[in-house]
């Protein structure tokens, strides 16, 4: 008897919990831009903060975090802003979050030509495509940036955040174009990259 008890609950819970209607949870939005300076469609993903379309509160403007290889940090980072940012006891203001998608990484996130022969099978050229950046933080600066301060209300204050080859990027953004971005967050840099 406890056992038919225990199916009946679980058929009971089962059909309650699927029969309600699900409320979707948004992360964010996805944008195309096509860039003059790459020559291609880059896809922006892009994280409102909480209260954006708060009608209870004046229209703000909020800081924005550019984030480079969206497709594997867009997901947490988006929670994590949203979360040290909670009131009341806010540890950061509310951000817009600006991911950026790949299309060539080495290339985009690399600032020198640095090709390498494989040490598994030496007839393999790797980083073949490296040595972009400069295009690359071209397109920020000058496509990106003016895009998102067109369609969102965005503050001046930015911030880059990279991980790896994308720290590598932010700090040779850091050291040869200080002023285009009011903060650097480089986590894991390859300052290995080219000696």
């Amino acid at each position: 008897m406890n056992n038919w008890f225990k199916i009946l609950y679980v058929f009971a819970f089962s059909f309650f919990t699927l029969g309600k209607a699900q409320e979707k949870l948004t992360v964010g939005e996805k944008q195309t831009l096509f860039s003059k300076v790459l020559r291609e469609n880059r896809e922006i993903w892009i994280h409102l903060p909480k209260t954006y379309n708060d009608t209870t509160i004046n229209p703000a403007k909020y800081p924005v975090i550019y984030l480079l290889d969206a497709e594997n940090n867009f997901g947490y980072y988006a929670g994590l802003t949203d979360f040290i940012a909670r009131t009341p006891y806010a540890d950061i203001p509310e951000c817009i979050v600006v991911g950026i998608k790949n299309t060539e990484r080495t290339r985009d996130l690399t600032p020198t030509k640095s090709q390498k022969k494989s040490p598994v099978n030496p007839a393999v050229t790797l980083f073949a495509d490296s040595g972009g950046s400069e295009n690359f933080i071209k397109f920020i600066q000058e496509e990106l940036k003016p895009f998102i301060s067109k369609n969102y209300r965005a503050q001046e204050y930015s911030v880059l955040v990279g991980h790896s080859f994308g720290g590598l990027f932010a700090i040779n953004v850091l050291l040869t174009h200080p002023e285009y971005f009011n903060a650097y967050v480089a986590n894991d840099p390859s300052l290995w990259w080219d000696n």
